[in-house]
């Protein structure tokens, strides 16, 4: 580690949220057992309250269908040289999967896949789309041909397609750039289908303003409740939060929040569960707080694979609260989980981990690697932690200390206190292309300090007291 940076050490340590406690172990020996407790709340609150919840996987609709015989193979295969586009559809789908005798290829599905595509074969065109998406063995993925098959799938009202469409541009995948208006665009016309999860989308971005939709609450409220109405609990929350906050031509009822509260958690949604135990965690001053049940709703959605509830069960594991026990590999396994679902807050604590061997065996590499997807997101933290490791050149980086000072500026736009103290190190010492400024690096410092970091309280302190004339 950087000796500039060794002061800020202790104060990180807490600031990811890890209590390391020695314990000595009977014989002598000495055992040193971290707690990887998530203390800040805050930090999984913030981000869960406002997120949309993420799109379903795309689901390979080439797979799984029922056997098939030979003679029935054969009569596709026949009917589709003479050139019926259902047919040749079917006889896609039968050298995907290695039905009736026939060999699995990916390339000889393409081929009749793409015959019935271009005749205007729905199915066609989505499992084709699917598969130059996704790439095969002999077939080289290609996004553009993808994007261009999909669409005209979902412009044929194939509600798969739109929502494939609407879940691709809203990550933005391979070559496929990230486009909130088109992903509002397709998610609106699967709403229009009746899709309860694209329902449930367009109410998110009409509670944010995304996707190029104009901020109405009402708007939001209603496709929400026709997503619950549909027996959708995260809906159902969603509907709830709105209850409790109030908003634009929506009254605070605490009663009917709780009944929509109620309503989600019946339908034992993982999603739903993630907000509810929010809530009871203490996310929300309109709930009273009740570990016992923020942990269980966790603990259920984490379970059922919600990406934020395992964030959340991490800390009730960590800490073994809320009936839960202390269990450190449970706690990993959930904060593995929640870093996996793209949760940034759970992709810095785990790069954290990795880049010091706390818990868990020591890897700059992934942990740089987790860094820099938690800081794509915007987390400013992860934003400051990639900057070290650059300065540094760890982690697999190139050392590189002006790119280092554009991410610590980064990071201290996004309030990370960490950040404003290692610009004030960089114009102590004249690194980064800067050039040695104490004046700016005490303006720095300050700013660090006035935000509650210890570092920078403690070095502007120490200051002070050599400034102090002699008594």
């Amino acid at each position: 580690m950087n000796k500039k940076r060794l002061a800020g050490f202790v104060c990180l340590a807490v600031a990811v949220g890890l209590n390391v406690a020695i314990v000595r172990s009977i014989g002598g020996g000495e055992t040193v057992y971290y707690r990887i407790a998530a203390l800040w709340n805050d930090a999984w609150g913030k981000p869960q309250r406002l997120a949309a919840a993420s799109p379903p996987p795309i689901i390979n609709q080439n797979a799984g269908p029922a056997p098939m015989s030979e003679a029935e193979a054969r009569s596709f295969l026949q009917r589709a040289e003479e050139g019926d586009r259902y047919a040749q559809f079917r006889v896609g789908v039968i050298y995907y999967n290695g039905l009736g005798g026939f060999p699995k290829s990916a390339p000889e599905a393409v081929k009749y896949y793409k015959l019935a595509a271009d005749r205007g074969e729905w199915k066609a065109q989505f499992n084709l789309g699917y598969l130059l998406h996704n790439g095969a063995v002999g077939v080289p993925r290609n996004d553009a041909e993808a994007l261009r098959y999909m669409i005209l799938a979902a412009e044929q009202n194939d509600l798969m397609a739109q929502k494939t469409l609407a879940g691709l541009y809203r990550n933005g995948e391979g070559d496929i750039p990230k486009n909130p208006g088109e992903s509002a665009h397709w998610y609106q016309r699967a709403a229009e289908n009746g899709d309860t999860f694209a329902l449930s989308m367009i109410g998110y971005y009409y509670e944010s303003g995304e996707g190029g939709l104009p901020k109405d609450a009402l708007r939001a409220a209603a496709n929400y409740r026709n997503a619950a109405d549909k027996g959708d609990g995260y809906s159902a929350a969603r509907l709830g939060l709105m209850y409790l906050d109030g908003a634009d031509g929506i009254e605070r009822d605490r009663g009917r929040a709780m009944a929509q509260f109620e309503r989600a958690e019946r339908a034992n949604s993982p999603r739903a569960d993630g907000i509810l135990g929010w809530l009871y965690a203490g996310g929300h001053p309109g709930i009273d707080k009740d570990e016992n049940r923020a942990a269980q709703f966790y603990k259920r959605g984490a379970e059922g694979g919600d990406a934020w509830s395992a964030a959340g069960v991490f800390d009730y594991y960590a800490q073994g609260k809320g009936g839960l026990p202390r269990d450190q590999a449970l706690a990993l396994k959930y904060l593995q989980q929640a870093a996996d679902g793209d949760i940034a807050p759970a992709q810095r604590r785990l790069g954290w981990l990795l880049e010091h061997g706390f818990g868990v065996p020591k890897d700059e590499e992934k942990a740089a690697a987790l860094y820099r997807r938690a800081a794509e997101q915007g987390d400013a933290d992860a934003t400051d932690f990639l900057g070290a490791m650059i300065q540094d050149g760890r982690g697999g980086q190139d050392r590189n200390e002006a790119e280092a000072i554009r991410l610590y500026r980064q990071a201290s736009e996004g309030d990370s206190v960490k950040a404003m103290y290692d610009i004030g190190l960089m114009y102590d010492y004249g690194l980064g292309g800067e050039a040695k400024n104490p004046d700016q690096a005490m303006i720095w410092y300050r700013k660090a300090a006035a935000a509650g970091y210890g570092p920078a309280k403690r070095y502007l302190a120490a200051i002070a007291v050599k400034a102090s004339p002699a008594p």
